[in-house]
């Protein structure tokens, strides 16, 4: 097993302010921008998992980052919306088989 995060390895810090995905970019409530900092991070995950035998890769759900069925819906309202985070988007494009978190029950057979 290999635990990863995304927004630490970028240097976020923990806890950190509430990002969402809004036209394309990373963003906080007040419009900063955060793009550099999760491609960082998802290369540096990337580059911790290459070489290895992953099988699956479960992830939070929700996150900006790692988000797999729903992401936050781009206003701040708290409100949930269809769709993937950055790093999970990536880990799909290249063939990693992605699990939610929520719903690893469906893998013990629940």
């Amino acid at each position: 097993m290999i635990a990863v995060c995304p927004e630490v390895l970028a240097g976020l810090p923990t806890p950190r302010e509430p990002v969402e995905l809004r036209d394309g970019r990373v963003v906080d409530v007040a419009g900063n921008c955060y793009d550099e900092m999760f491609e960082k991070g998802i290369k540096c995950c990337l580059d911790e998992m290459a070489g290895k035998s992953i099988d699956l890769a479960i992830l939070q759900s929700r996150s900006p980052s790692c988000g797999v069925n729903q992401v936050y819906d781009r206003n701040f309202s708290g409100q949930k919306v269809a769709g993937s985070g950055l790093f999970a988007q990536k880990l799909k494009e290249l063939g990693y088989h992605v699990v939610d978190v929520e719903d690893i029950k469906q893998l013990e057979g629940k």
